[in-house]
């Protein structure tokens, strides 16, 4: 089924989606039966564009019911929490209708792009693996993209993941995507990328700590220590993040004592926040150390940290807290 764009709300919103739903899922389902649903396009897409105008859905076949009515944030991971509280209000499903908060993989398609035709099977795609951040970086290459406009190819490259892996997995597991002229060396199938995907799913889970060294716009170094391996997929309703800042004072580097007291202090903070917050890692540079957290909207973790911080107030250190849904915070620390 076509894929359809949508229009904000919240809450309310996915409430009174859901009420709609109860009284007209039997017409959309005989719609999709006698092939009349284009004649619903503009009621439904009404209903999730008051959710949020961001959002785009999708009609399918189901995996166990006969349909499936799908959310897509359109790749936009700040609007998945959005679609993760529609599914939690969402009926169980039945004979009829399953629901998803995100496209779903594992099926291709023969994708009408305009007014070309690319059989997704035929796509052969070049990988290579970050196993620190447990992501595959791709360049998928088809046949019939020799002289296809650029944003074609590039639609269909996107499709064909989301088709394949299915919109959380890419989120998940692809990281950097890169378009190919030539079929690349070594190049996997579908099946293929979908073991390279398994391999990686297989690893531990652990956290995988990476030390990174650069500089900021100034010129000064930084020191990065993070947990390349998380991800905001997995942790969809971490939208509060928090800066714990302490002050180094003007050596560089840092004295041995004054670090050694930060990383002994540092471990008490996270020991007390285990259950209440997520830590992402730490930036070192002159004059200032920064650690970084995620929490739900709902955590204690401020209340402890400023308990924490009134205990160890010789560390001089301040704690500011921002709603960030799309951990922005990483993208100046490597992640």
């Amino acid at each position: 089924m076509p894929l359809f764009k949508a229009e904000s709300g919240g809450d309310k919103a996915i409430t009174a989606f859901w009420a709609w739903w109860a009284s007209r899922r039997d017409a959309v389902a005989q719609a999709i039966a006698d092939r009349s649903v284009g004649t619903m396009v503009a009621e439904i897409a009404q209903r999730v564009n008051a959710i949020d105008k961001g959002l785009a859905w999708e009609l399918g076949p189901g995996r166990t019911s006969h349909h499936s009515f799908a959310l897509s944030p359109e790749g936009d991971i700040g609007l998945r929490p959005t679609t993760e509280r529609w599914l939690m209000a969402a009926p169980a499903a039945d004979e009829v209708w399953e629901y998803y908060p995100a496209r779903p993989g594992g099926k291709l398609h023969i994708l009408q792009v305009g007014q070309w035709e690319l059989d997704e099977d035929a796509f052969r795609v070049g990988v290579s693996a970050d196993k620190s951040r447990r992501r595959l970086d791709v360049v998928p290459f088809h046949p019939g993209h020799s002289g296809l406009p650029r944003e074609v190819r590039l639609q269909s490259m996107f499709l064909f993941l989301d088709h394949l892996l299915g919109e959380d997995d890419v989120e998940r597991w692809i990281g950097k995507v890169d378009m190919a002229e030539t079929e690349p060396p070594n190049a996997v199938s579908p099946s293929g990328l979908l073991h390279a995907v398994a391999d990686l799913r297989a690893l531990p889970s652990a956290e995988s700590f990476g030390l990174l060294r650069g500089q900021d716009n100034r010129g000064r170094p930084v020191i990065v220590t993070a947990n390349l391996a998380l991800k905001r997929i997995d942790h969809l309703f971490h939208d509060r993040h928090c800066e714990v800042r302490f002050p180094l004072g003007p050596d560089w580097p840092p004295t041995a004592d004054r670090l050694d007291t930060l990383n002994g202090r540092e471990d008490d903070l996270l020991a007390k926040l285990a259950d209440r917050a997520i830590y992402f890692g730490r930036v070192t540079m002159p004059g200032e150390r920064t650690l970084h957290f995620v929490a739900e909207p709902g955590s204690d973790a401020p209340q402890a940290i400023e308990a924490w911080l009134r205990a160890n107030a010789d560390l001089h250190g301040s704690a500011r807290w921002t709603t960030d849904a799309k951990w922005e915070f990483r993208r100046d620390l490597g992640g």
